[in-house]
């Protein structure tokens, strides 16, 4: 298999933007969004309060027009694994928005 040399030309021109887009999201990140609980979380914890796993798993349990059991799922183990906190959450927001604005640069 031979690696095409106007790719990796191509995709190191590339990494720059794809660094300043990652870093700007970055720091737009860690200024604004909030590592404790705000405004829905607070109505977010009082029902992963009184949840435990399988309910997450089979039942609607946020009042969502279809059933997200995924949502859920995420929701009630970032939750339970935080000792009722919101910064894993916050955490995964931010590593699927950054991973987002890398794939973007790069496709660009």
């Amino acid at each position: 298999m031979s690696i095409n040399k106007q790719k990796l030309i191509d995709i190191s021109r590339l990494l720059p933007y794809t660094f300043i887009a990652v870093l700007g999201i970055s720091f737009w990140f860690f200024l604004v969004f909030p590592f404790e609980h705000h405004n829905e979380s607070y109505h977010w914890i009082a029902i992963l309060m009184n949840t435990n796993f399988i309910q997450a798993l089979t039942e609607n349990i946020f009042n969502q027009p279809n059933f997200r059991f995924m949502t859920n799922v995420i929701a009630y183990s970032g939750y339970a694994l935080s000792g009722g906190g919101i910064y894993i959450h916050q955490l995964f927001n931010f590593f699927v928005a950054a991973a987002a604005w890398f794939m973007i640069a790069l496709l660009m």
